[in-house]
């Protein structure tokens, strides 16, 4: 059975798969200027405003979309049934 650390993130962590993708979402707004940015300079204004900020909104959504799965993957834990069967334990023990 895999345990908590190799089963969140691709091994990473939930630490790490938290904080990440809590910077995805975070820095997801930031895609539009850059995507624009981009274009501008690799061709010209016109298709930086055009297609660059396209380019950047759909960027931004990913980004927004990853990181909201990553997050909530880092949170919920790999196995809920275990923590289900634990508590139930303690609940019979107790009686």
């Amino acid at each position: 059975m895999l345990d908590r650390e190799s089963a969140s993130s691709g091994g990473k962590g939930p630490i790490a798969g938290f904080t990440g993708g809590l910077a995805k979402v975070v820095t997801a707004p930031l895609q539009v200027p850059a995507g624009v940015l981009r274009g501008s300079v690799q061709k010209n204004v016109v298709y930086g405003s055009t297609i660059g900020m396209a380019s950047g909104v759909v960027k931004g959504a990913s980004n927004i979309v990853v990181g909201t799965v990553q997050v909530l993957k880092a949170v919920i834990p790999p196995n809920p049934m275990e923590l289900v069967t634990r508590k139930l334990a303690y609940i019979n023990a107790a009686r």
